[in-house]
């Protein structure tokens, strides 16, 4: 099996990356013929957002069926492995922006998605993605990251969507070590069913 952790983390000693490592180390204990690939977007530097430019010659591309040009090497990864990991910050209501520029780049009409006369059907092998944040304050179910990634899913044809929060890490008055460890434990637990 081959699993693209998706790292949107920028900080060194990042809560949510450490969690997600944590996730991995269990999970290749019961999985050790699985196959992990990371990809570290803030060390992507062909990783840009979609101008006028570049649209116009990805829609090119896309008329012509030039799946295996290097615009589209992001999109073919993504669709070709058969589990998503995505370890992403809770940043301004969501994920950092370097996460949705990534997504821009992946939706690809022809390699992660299609249409057919009922409307848009997935391409994507991947039977599961799940999504790993950690939040500073509490989120009282305000995460539209989470309903973002979730819709991503449902879009490219991937049928189950797991998601793992750790919240209110920058909380004086709450155990954030506990917080910490208990989505931890959260985390070893789904790595043995995942």
């Amino acid at each position: 099996m081959k699993i693209l952790l998706i790292n949107a983390c920028t900080r060194p000693k990042s809560r949510t990356l450490k969690l997600a490592k944590h996730f991995i180390e269990v999970y290749k204990k019961k999985n050790s013929e699985d196959e992990f690939t990371e990809l570290r977007l803030y060390d992507e530097k062909e990783l840009t957002y979609l101008d006028r430019r570049n649209i116009k010659l990805r829609n090119e591309l896309i008329e012509k069926k030039q799946w295996d040009h290097p615009m589209f090497k992001y999109a073919n990864e993504f669709a070709q492995m058969d589990r998503i990991i995505v370890a992403a910050p809770y940043w301004d209501l969501a994920f950092p922006a370097i996460l949705k520029v990534y997504l821009e780049n992946i939706f690809v009409c022809g390699i992660t998605f299609a249409y057919d006369e009922n409307g848009e059907i997935g391409l994507c092998n991947a039977d599961k993605l799940l999504y790993i944040t950690t939040a500073g304050g509490p989120l009282h179910g305000m995460d539209l990251g989470k309903q973002y990634i979730e819709a991503v899913c449902k879009e490219f044809g991937i049928d189950k969507f797991d998601y793992l929060l750790a919240e209110g890490l920058d909380v004086k008055e709450w155990d954030t070590e506990k917080i910490l460890n208990e989505a931890i434990s959260e985390a070893q637990e789904l790595s043995l069913i995942w």
